[in-house]
């Protein structure tokens, strides 16, 4: 009899021995319940996620019928890591960077990521993902435009390119008027006349201190109240044929539209500004300001 008693004992404790141990194994899994009274452990907060919404497809340069060449880093020396056939949709944009000679596109192959000659592919934002990657900026823009505030302006200046003036939507890549950030932030203030380009139907040139040029060739109107705000959309009302995307093939284009009011003028006194913004590191910069009116 004592030696079941002994033996009872030795079970009893082997199940409590073998209980505890599940229990410990169940907090480590999550699955313990702390007895009452005791302090319940804390929920950490779910992971944040990340999702890219701006990602665009890319394809082939209009005309070009050569396969796209993926080097690297953004130098036409780096290694070539891929070519890509001019049909194919294969890379999705990622980033951007410019450099003296032109632009570079970094994309994804696959599991692969690389730089394309931005002269060689287009990989153009749809207008909604457009609209929710430069709004924020845009509205920026907007802001100091119509408060005269050439400092804060100068703070979206493109870093290498600039940013250019053009009076029309036909730009003139290589006479018109670019201005740094330094020289934009002091640009109302000098009283010196620049050929910003020539009016349309006339062809008469434009000469003007560029104090009047922004009243007559940017602020003509209250563009940041506008109603018509297009993205990647624009020129449908221009009688001028647009050359934005010859010039920047892979920018986000914002058109501020403002309808014509005078009934005399039948709609046709409508102004439109259009600002023309361009990845370069992450960072969308403004590199033009474009004007928009009906003309003959």
């Amino acid at each position: 009899m004592k030696g079941r008693g002994i033996l009872t004992v030795l079970v009893v404790l082997l199940f409590l021995g073998a209980g505890i141990g599940l229990s410990r194994l169940g907090s480590l899994q999550g699955g313990f319940t702390a007895p009452p009274g005791a302090a319940q452990p804390k929920t950490p907060p779910p992971a944040k996620t990340t999702t890219i919404t701006s990602a665009a497809r890319c394809r082939a340069a209009a005309g070009d019928v050569e396969p796209i060449v993926v080097r690297e880093q953004p130098s036409p020396k780096s290694v070539v890591i891929a070519r890509v056939g001019a049909a194919d949709q294969a890379l999705t944009r990622l980033n951007a960077r410019a450099v003296k000679g032109g632009d570079w596109i970094q994309v994804r192959l696959g599991e692969r990521t690389g730089w394309a000659d931005g002269a060689e592919v287009i990989c153009r934002l749809a207008p909604d993902e457009a609209q929710q990657v430069i709004a924020p900026v845009a509205s920026q823009v907007l802001s100091a435009l119509g408060t005269r505030n050439m400092r804060e302006l100068a703070t979206h200046v493109h870093p290498v390119k600039g940013l250019r003036f053009s009076p029309t939507v036909d730009v003139d890549p290589e006479r018109s008027i670019v201005f740094t950030a330094s020289e934009l932030a002091k640009g109302l203030d000098d009283p010196r006349h620049r050929r910003w380009g020539s009016s349309d139907g006339s062809g008469e040139p434009i000469s003007l201190s560029f104090a009047d040029y922004y009243g007559r060739f940017v602020w003509d109107r209250d563009y940041a109240r506008a109603a018509e705000k297009r993205y990647n959309e624009f020129g449908a009302k221009s009688t001028t044929r647009p050359n934005l995307w010859e010039v920047y093939p892979n920018a986000v284009v914002v058109e501020s539209h403002v309808p014509g009011s005078k009934p005399e003028s039948e709609g046709m006194d409508w102004k439109s500004l259009l600002l023309v913004f361009e990845q370069h590191d992450s960072t969308w910069y403004l590199s033009a300001i474009v004007h928009d009116q009906w003309s003959v």
